[in-house]
């Protein structure tokens, strides 16, 4: 067998485990637009690369992206002082400008009566049919040490808008976990790698989602001493303690590429204690297949792509696939006497939706912008949001 590499039939046994336990269990069913608003972690960088994270360079997106991939940094050990990443959708943008612009019109105009109602209702109309999102993201002191990954991290992430499909209707939800992130991983044979990760922490989660003929059910019936309709009905709100689990495992195919299987929230993450309010949902299980390759490497210049298909186990519609499969590619430059990117252009299709970014590395901080386009709807092309996020971050290898 010269010039080729014995592939053992052993590495193959925890994906199959993973498979196993993916079909037994029940926790990822639901709504296929849980997909697109789960935001357990996210970032700049991962929006810009279309939401292949394993090919971002922050200690933190690798670490949630994929357990085993911290085994193939090269530095010894790594700091990470601090990270804080938001995100906001253009609606969200647009609706604050215009309770801006209307709060310094109101103080300016004198105009009362008929004209200044039209001009609220106006107003209170264009609210309609929008997409209000926005979510952050801080580490601090993040620091891996070998196969050893610690994490401490707090993300937030608020979805809301307002439709007219018969009766005019509300809807919003607003979800936050603050934990401690602790990994390990170990490298087998020098090019098969295994990772698991436990997050255990606090999450906060709230719900609203009500009609005008609900409200209005609820508000009549407010005065009389026999109401039927409770605000339970269409809101609810809870903390929780959860122990999340993640399994990744990866291999390479030749000296370039290399393949993933990633678990997220291994057989679905309940929360073990109601701290407060309604006990919060599930996170449900993600099972992701990744691959990312170096294409092309020449002094200072890099090129390199990848691709994951996302939540393996809820693709059951013709078109899902579409939705869940993303791309990505990325430029990465640096100076001579560096051994970290120092500039990078990031690319990627997220539910065949483009997405941009940039990165820049000033030495004692780093700083990212990216453009990209998530799917709201039930399908790819539904209902597309576009959306800004931006980081900085602060990191040292040793």
């Amino acid at each position: 067998m010269s010039g080729r590499r014995r592939v053992d039939v052993g590495i193959f046994f925890p994906w199959l485990c993973i498979l196993c336990l993916s079909s037994a269990s029940n926790a990822f069913a639901g709504d296929v637009r849980d997909f697109s608003t789960e935001n357990e972690w996210n970032s700049t960088q991962i929006n810009a690369l279309g939401g292949v994270g394993h090919l971002s360079e922050e200690l933190g997106d690798q670490f949630f992206s994929d357990p085993s991939l911290p085994q193939r940094r090269k530095a010894k050990g790594e700091l990470q002082f601090g990270s804080m990443h938001f995100m906001y959708s253009r609606d969200l943008q647009s609706t604050v400008s215009d309770a801006r612009e209307f709060q310094s019109g109101s103080q300016e105009s004198d105009t009362e009566g008929a004209a200044k109602t039209v001009e609220l209702l106006d107003k209170v109309r264009s609210l309609f049919g929008r997409k209000l999102t926005g979510g952050m993201n801080i580490t601090a002191l993040a620091f891996r040490g070998g196969g050893f990954t610690l994490v401490p991290y707090i993300s937030s992430f608020v979805d809301g808008g307002a439709d007219i499909p018969s009766w005019p209707r509300v809807s919003a939800r607003a979800d936050a976990f603050a934990g401690l992130g602790v990994g390990y991983g170990f490298t087998v044979a020098k090019w098969w790698e295994l990772g698991v990760n436990v997050r255990p922490g606090v999450r906060a989660y709230a719900e609203a989602d009500a009609d005008v003929s609900a409200v209005g059910d609820f508000a009549g019936s407010a005065s009389s001493s026999e109401s039927g309709v409770d605000s339970s009905e269409f809101a609810s709100y809870g903390t929780g303690f959860y122990v999340p689990l993640d399994i990744g495992t990866g291999t390479m195919l030749g000296k370039e590429t290399r393949v993933n299987l990633v678990a997220r929230n291994v057989g679905g993450s309940p929360a073990y204690a109601n701290l407060q309010g309604d006990k919060p949902p599930v996170y449900p299980m993600r099972l992701s297949l990744g691959l990312n390759s170096d294409l092309w490497e020449k002094g200072q210049h890099r090129v390199s792509a990848g691709s994951d298909v996302q939540d393996l186990m809820g693709i059951t519609a013709a078109n899902a696939v579409w939705y869940r499969w993303q791309w990505a590619g990325q430029y990465a430059y640096r100076l001579g006497n560096r051994k970290e990117t120092s500039l990078g252009l990031n690319a990627g299709l997220r539910s065949g939706y483009p997405s941009l970014g940039l990165f820049l590395d000033l030495y004692v901080l780093k700083l990212e912008g990216a453009w990209f386009t998530r799917e709201t709807g039930y399908y790819a092309g539904q209902r597309p949001q576009q959306a800004w996020s931006f980081r900085a971050w602060s990191q040292m290898t040793f």
